[in-house]
């Protein structure tokens, strides 16, 4: 009977080793099924956030876009103010007592500065009076109602007041004329704008 009852406790014995790995073998199919859930879950929620973080980057290059096309509009606008602004800006100094001064200004030392260039051009040519062109400033261009009317005067700022009155019924004095816009033809003479 011992041998038998050893029998009986080695197939029990075995049995239960047997019921243990098939426990333990059912267990091991659950924990893989239960890391592969885990796997596709992970690897689907990864799709997810790619898909979403290519949605977050679509949308932040369309709202990308649409700010720089506003911007360039914001931005032309105020550069066609800013240019508007500047030609009013020229249109009104144009017409300010300033430039006219700055004109005058230029235009009489335009002429002396082109009176002494004639000068030492004619220096070459020792046959030539050069005494027609000596001015010491009181040279009497014309007379106005008893008035004389000195060179300097014609060039002079300081007595633009007097010449109005003094001039209002003489004829126009020979002055220079800058344009505000010149342009040159062929036949080099300036072409109003």
């Amino acid at each position: 009977m011992p041998l038998v009852h050893y029998l009986d406790h080695f197939a029990e014995a075995i049995w239960k080793a047997r019921h243990i790995s098939k426990e333990v073998e059912e267990k091991a199919n659950q924990a893989n099924r239960r890391t592969d859930d885990a796997e596709l879950s992970k690897l689907k929620a990864e799709e997810k956030l790619k898909k979403e973080v290519e949605r977050l980057e679509f949308e932040l290059s369309k709202y990308r876009s649409d700010v720089e096309v506003w911007l360039d509009a914001e931005k032309k606008k105020y550069e066609e103010k800013l240019e508007a602004a500047k030609a009013a800006i020229v249109e009104a100094f144009k017409s300010s007592i300033e430039f006219r001064d700055i004109k005058i200004e230029f235009s009489s030392v335009s002429y002396l500065q082109g009176v002494e260039d004639l000068k030492e051009k004619l220096k070459n040519f020792p046959n030539f009076n050069l005494g027609l062109l000596d001015s010491d400033g009181e040279e009497e261009v014309g007379k106005v109602d008893d008035k004389e009317i000195h060179m300097e005067d014609l060039f002079s700022s300081a007595h633009e007041d007097q010449m109005v009155e003094d001039g209002a019924s003489a004829p126009p004095p020979n002055v220079i004329i800058l344009f505000d816009h010149v342009e040159v033809g062929e036949s080099r003479f300036p072409d109003r704008a």
